[in-house]
């Protein structure tokens, strides 16, 4: 069985660590990208062109889907397959397409666009996929997707059973 902690602070903090084996995001199936902590994963690990992101806009059938790719990190900085030395740490990030809709801050948003249900099926699949492995993760639908806290971590508990997953809750620097 997998162990569960939640800590406050910076998700890229800890994914620059180089602790993690995996971590991701959620996505809505329009390829936006233009809001939250999207905007930070677009920088490091463009998310953005991943291959789901580069077709189907406003797809239904991305919604519960997860799209991956490996990265390579040392010493604060990202590198792609074609630079990779033995010394870095492979990371695997994953779009998890868990709102169908865009979030409240988008004009033709809705206000909670969350899917729990392809909330689940994302992190099932990716359980599954990286069993036995370090996750660092935000708390997925629970910032613009509108999504309940207390419903989005009995998800996160019940659907990783095999990984060991770190939920790193966003705290503002003062």
């Amino acid at each position: 069985m997998g162990n569960y902690k939640e800590i406050e602070g910076d998700l890229f903090g800890e994914i620059f660590s180089e602790l993690y084996d995996v971590s991701l995001q959620g996505l809505n199936c329009y390829n936006t990208q233009g809001a939250g902590l999207v905007i930070p994963f677009k920088k490091y690990f463009q998310t953005d062109k991943f291959p789901m992101e580069l077709a189907g806009r406003g797809d239904i059938n991305k919604l519960g889907q997860i799209d991956c790719k490996d990265f390579y990190l040392k010493d604060g900085k990202v590198f792609g397959e074609n630079d990779f030395t033995i010394s870095m740490k492979r990371i695997t990030i994953c779009n998890c397409y868990s709102q169908f809709h865009y979030g409240m801050n988008h004009a033709d948003g809705t206000n909670k666009p969350a899917d729990y249900e392809a909330l689940a099926l994302c992190l099932r699949k990716i359980n599954y996929k990286f069993k036995g492995l370090r996750i660092a993760m935000p708390l997925i639908c629970g910032g613009l997707a509108g999504g309940d806290p207390d419903i989005i971590r009995e998800i996160i508990k019940k659907e990783f059973k095999d990984c060991d997953v770190t939920l790193v809750l966003f705290t503002a620097k003062k």
